[in-house]
């Protein structure tokens, strides 16, 4: 059985990309362990970690050393490598020079199609601590960067600036130098809670030590469930259920190495607004977790994460509810201002411009106009003397203002929220008579909304409001 230790490598960085960072984390964990099998050497497991400063990766029972193996050259057969009296001839004579042997050190191969000269030479296996430095070089080059950078005086390149290395082998550090670093055994932890350089003496020792000593959380997966256990603990505690997706969990958890929950809240007058948009603007701009009440309407309230156990929080909720305001109130302007404005009237500056080339022909036409009642969302329903038809909508679908400053709001314009649509069973009578019955609709309600105005077609505007087919 071949003696095994526990490797551990980490790159210590600028904060990191939050959307990358677990991509790039299993991007590495894939590439080195790619590396470690072409280079044929054994292990037991391979686990990677993740925090806003740190990429990093421990190898578990890693092989202190290739196998020893043997390798096989086929030379050229036996009639060509012996004259008519068993003399070698000149190709006999070059095989065994090339392979560094003497000919009788060659052997011969006999199969059906004849026989051969046949070098066989043993391999000696390099060593572990001299093929690692080379694996995670590669690994490092083929992450998944779309722009890589350069700092300071050389011509490093890497997502962000690195700061520091670490490079364990058991408890032996591998002498080597990777982006201008020189490996060491010294790691950091929190940038305020513990600044200074924590040693490390074996890899096994890494999780908790940046936990005990760093402050640091260093498993991005147990980072992410401890913020969904905390965003729901504080939830329930003002009677509440926090509103969690996965995207914002994984992004905050890339964004905090010792998450710290804290709720605020803001004024009710902006739940006036619809709930779509208070939620793009907390989930988008803030990074908050907006809150539900029992009833699942949304509560003047959210749940943000600071990086850092503050000894006055009270500040940071302040600060959190200070932010937070003008950006709703940003969004309760937009849509106070489109609802002033029929949607009709909108449309004339638009005509105006894709009327003309390259991007004509519009699929508006001018005399429409007059057909089109005003479809401004109200809190009752619609305005106007006819139903709005999803091939309308999906034509004036970019003509509010606010649409474009909170884009991941398209459902609200496109046919389904209360203001838009006052039933269900009528917006599925319109979706049946504006598509056909050769071409059914799907069965969720969100994908009949989907399909309605976002064709699968190509960037240009003409082609995005021109009809399908």
């Amino acid at each position: 059985m071949s003696q095994t230790k526990d490797f551990l490598f980490e790159l210590g960085t600028e904060e990191l990309p939050p959307k990358n960072l677990l991509k790039l984390s299993q991007a590495l964990q894939t590439e080195i362990e790619n590396g470690l099998n072409q280079a044929r050497l054994s292990f037991q497991d391979i686990k990677a970690y993740a925090t806003p400063r740190r990429l990093a990766i421990k190898i578990l029972a890693l092989a202190v050393g290739q196998q020893d193996s043997v390798q096989e050259r086929k030379g050229p057969a036996l009639k060509a490598a012996f004259d008519a009296q068993g003399q070698p001839t000149k190709a006999a004579q070059a095989f065994a020079q090339s392979c560094g042997m003497t000919l009788a050190e060659l052997d011969r191969l006999q199969t059906d199609k004849g026989a051969w000269l046949i070098a066989r030479q043993t391999v000696v296996g390099r060593p572990t601590t001299s093929l690692m430095p080379d694996i995670i070089r590669v690994a490092l080059a083929k992450l998944p960067i779309a722009k890589r950078m350069r700092w300071g005086a050389h011509d490093h390149e890497f997502v962000r600036p690195v700061h520091w290395l670490v490079l364990l082998f058991g408890s032996e550090v591998i002498d080597t130098n990777i982006l201008g670093l020189t490996a060491g055994r010294e790691t950091y932890g929190h940038r305020f809670h513990a600044p200074e350089a924590i040693a490390l003496q074996t890899p096994g020792d890494y999780p908790e030590v940046l936990r005990s000593q760093g402050r640091v959380i260093a498993e991005f997966a147990e980072r992410t469930k401890a913020i969904e256990h905390h965003a729901r603990a504080e939830a329930e505690a003002v009677g509440c259920v926090a509103h969690i997706e996965a995207d914002l969990l994984d992004e905050v958890a890339a964004l905090t190495e010792w998450p710290v929950a804290v709720i605020g809240r803001f004024d009710t007058d902006f739940l006036a607004l619809p709930k779509e948009v208070l939620i793009s603007t907390m989930q988008g701009n803030q990074k908050y977790f907006p809150v539900l009440n029992s009833k699942g309407e949304l509560a003047p309230c959210f749940i943000t994460f600071s990086n850092l156990d503050s000894k006055n929080p009270e500040v940071i909720r302040q600060g959190n509810e200070r932010v937070i305001s003008p950006r709703l109130s940003d969004a309760r302007f937009f849509w106070q201002q489109d609802r002033k404005q029929p949607l009709a009237e909108r449309a004339r500056p638009w005509i105006a411009l894709f009327s003309r080339k390259p991007w004509a022909p519009w699929p508006i036409k001018p005399e429409e106009l007059n057909a089109w009642p005003d479809f401004s969302p109200t809190p009752g329903g619609l305005t106007g003397q006819r139903p709005c038809a999803p091939r309308d909508w999906r034509k004036l679908i970019w003509l509010p203002r606010w649409y474009w400053n909170f884009p991941t709001c398209k459902a609200l314009w496109g046919g389904i929220t209360p203001w838009l649509m006052a039933s269900r069973n009528r917006w599925l009578t319109l979706w049946n008579s504006s598509t056909g019955r050769s071409n059914p609709a799907p069965k969720s309600p969100p994908a009949r909304l989907l399909r309605c105005w976002l064709w699968p077609t190509s960037w240009t505007p003409c082609a995005v409001f021109s009809p399908p087919g």
